[in-house]
């Protein structure tokens, strides 16, 4: 849906919003501009996301390599495209903090809600809210605080400009709204098309000819005056052709195609629309007027605001909304009214038809249904798993900030009702599965309880039809790989922490496979119950030697006194391990690929992760206690990398994709769970820019 709003400002906000601050025009009494914005936006809104314009904000972004080299390529990218310069027309007028946000859901004028006298006789017809005409439903607009009134006015003039038609120019409830319609590409009809694709054959010679929207209503305003009349429409007409004249003036340089676009020769595409209005120290956008006059008739209900919304003041009194270069805000509920896409849900083939006849047999009721030739295949829309997630939380939100180190994300999503039973609770060896993984490890994701996790995918896949299937083919998968029911024989014993990880080995089967392959999969587990995962094994061990035919031989070996079992094949008449698992203490299992690997596992690593200097960095602004992490060293897995592929890594043309690799150091991210709310963390650690 952001990304039907039209306006360039959008594109620029997201480019390079590093402007100057300043209090905006007539502005409301507060002093922080999100407040200020707050203030005129209903409480019930679906979803906001603040841009922070200050310049202090986003120029510490230079002090990060990777700003600093995709910087110049950026910030070209809104004047090359759009036809504006950056510091020349936004600059000035542009105020502390823009706000994009998706105004309530509104059911579309056509609907059967809104039909107050339905003919009595007519038949109800089923419909797809997913097909409704977008345009009825588009509900985003973009509300930025002017600081400057006469750099703003110079703004708009030469928006109105780059459209290349006059925008249909109308009051709603005492306020000026200026439209420009969706523009459809012209037909070539057969002809080739010119540098500048197909366009419409009257843009030039009839500027006062607007193509009207495919499928859009006409917008009826509240008040008689949405018709301009003859003499409205020819002073409309002046002002656009003075405002033609000026932009060839040297110092406005505008794009020489019409339209103000650098469309793709000889693929044609629609021009989305556009409306504006301008309130008292304030810029309104959207591609159609129909969430502007929602706006209106909100902020004139004189209705609760935003800004008053406890569960958004709680937004805006987290720490880090401030210091934050991004934050986004959603009502859960109101999210879920939207239209949503539907798909069908996946169900069994049915078997090729026979070639004689055969006895018809009795269909479970809802297959039966399905198997009609007039009943189409059953649906399952987005909608349903919001409405569901909606039972249980109210809100979500989200910021971006910088550290020292990098770039730091927070996304929280909030209880109806405090769950205390869900909250991470300290225990005396919580991350204990660290200190058994190396240092050097490539990546990592670790967690607790998978038999717990199991349970919870099952309880939703039970309100989830989509998901059975997959559900079965786990299942499946699982017993004919290892002869062993998931549910019966792995997971009852899989309660405590656990850990899958690749790290560098040059002893294991990969690096036989592939001489620049070295590399070691390791896993790590847990159990309170050590009798039950011993059986498990064992069943899995007698299970694959039968499989092998004799080829396989499955022995006891050992690692500095450490009994490991290693499954082994013979190769140019020496012993090959592929396969091996070892109990490093009471209650902790490792396995990994073979003997080799596992000497630097077992019994504990040189350099458990925990004390690497790389992971700490990465994970220790993290809330505690958590789920798990997910790490990567970025370094390191390059490193890899590009070992494993020279010498195409090497290649004169991979000098400069090297270079941008490089500047990132680790990715790192983390899930926690208080009795009030879920979070997830990340952070993305990235390298200094380098001194000339």
């Amino acid at each position: 849906m952001l990304q039907r709003v039209a306006l360039p400002l959008l594109a620029l906000l997201a480019i390079r919003p590093s402007y100057v601050v300043a209090q905006p025009i007539s502005p409301p009494n507060l002093t922080d501009p999100s407040a200020a914005i707050t203030a005129t936006l209903p409480a019930n809104v679906a979803g906001v996301l603040f841009v922070n314009t200050s310049t202090e904000a986003w120029t510490t972004l230079t002090q990060f390599q990777l700003f600093s080299e995709a910087g110049p390529f950026l910030a070209g990218l809104p004047s090359l495209f759009l036809g504006f310069d950056l510091t020349t027309d936004v600059q000035p007028w542009l105020g502390d903090r823009v706000a994009i946000v998706v105004m309530p859901y509104q059911e579309p004028k056509d609907s059967p809600a809104n039909s107050s006298n339905p003919e009595p006789d007519s038949e109800a017809k089923p419909t797809n809210p997913a097909n409704t005409e977008l345009a009825n439903n588009d509900s985003t607009l973009l509300l930025a605080p002017i600081k400057d009134a006469s750099a703003f006015k110079s703004f708009v003039d030469k928006l109105k400009v780059s459209r290349g038609q006059v925008p249909v120019e109308r009051q709603y409830k005492g306020i000026t709204v200026w439209e420009w319609p969706t523009e459809q590409p012209a037909p070539c009809d057969g002809a080739a098309p010119d540098e500048a694709g197909c366009t419409p054959a009257d843009s030039e010679a009839n500027p006062e000819a607007i193509p009207e929207a495919p499928g859009a209503e006409p917008i009826q305003p509240s008040q008689p005056s949405s018709e301009p009349d003859s003499q409205t429409r020819s002073q409309t007409h002046q002002a656009f052709s003075k405002l033609k004249a000026v932009s060839s003036a040297p110092n406005i340089p505008l794009p020489s195609i019409p339209g103000g676009a650098i469309p793709i020769p000889s693929i044609p595409s629609a021009r989305p629309g556009l409306a504006i209005a301008v309130l008292p120290g304030y810029l309104v956008t959207a591609t159609s007027a129909a969430p502007i006059e929602q706006f209106i008739d909100a902020r004139s209900s004189n209705g609760p605001a935003l800004s008053a919304n406890p569960q958004f003041q709680r937004t805006m009194q987290n720490p880090q909304f401030q210091r934050s270069l991004l934050v986004g805000y959603g009502n859960i509920a109101e999210i879920a009214r939207f239209p949503q896409p539907q798909f069908p849900i996946p169900t069994t083939p049915p078997a090729e038809e026979p070639t004689s006849p055969q006895p018809q047999t009795a269909l479970p009721r809802k297959l039966k249904a399905a198997s009609e030739p007039n009943n189409p295949a059953p649906m399952q829309g987005l909608n349903a798993g919001l409405e569901r997630i909606a039972e249980d939380y109210t809100t979500v939100d989200g910021y971006v900030w910088l550290q020292p180190e990098g770039i730091r994300t927070q996304i929280s999503s909030y209880y109806k009702t405090p769950q205390p039973a869900s909250a991470d609770v300290l225990t005396p060896n919580a991350d204990q599965i660290l200190t058994r993984l190396p240092g050097a490890t490539y990546l990592a994701s670790t967690s607790r309880n998978l038999k717990q996790q199991w349970q919870s995918f099952v309880e939703i896949t039970q309100a989830e039809p989509t998901l059975e299937p997959a559900l079965q083919v786990i299942r499946d998968g699982i017993r004919k790989l290892s002869g062993l029911d998931l549910e019966r024989d792995w997971l009852p014993w899989m309660d405590g922490e656990y850990a899958a990880f690749l790290f560098p080995s040059n002893q294991g089967p990969l690096s036989r496979l592939y001489p620049n392959l070295d590399l070691g999969v390791g896993l790590v587990m847990q159990t309170s119950d050590r009798p039950a995962a011993e059986a498990a094994l064992k069943k899995f061990d007698q299970f694959v030697k039968s499989q092998a035919g004799g080829s396989l031989d499955i022995a006891t070996r050992t690692i500095k006194g450490q009994p490991v079992t290693s499954w082994e094949f013979e190769e140019a008449g020496d012993r090959q391990s592929f396969f091996a698992h070892s109990w490093v203490d009471q209650d902790t299992l490792v396995v990994t690929t073979g003997l080799g690997s596992m000497q630097a596992l077992s019994p504990k690593p040189y350099l458990p992760l925990d004390q690497n200097r790389t992971f700490k960095t990465a994970t220790d602004t993290f809330a505690r206690p958590n789920q798990g992490y997910f790490y990567t060293n970025w370094g390191a897995s390059l490193s890899f990398l590009y070992g494993l592929f020279q010498p195409y890594s090497n290649a004169p043309e991979m000098k400069e994709v090297k270079q941008w690799l490089g500047t990132v150091y680790s990715i790192s991210a983390s899930n926690s769970a208080t009795p009030e709310k879920q979070q997830f963390d990340s952070l993305l650690i990235l390298a200094p820019t380098r001194k000339p």
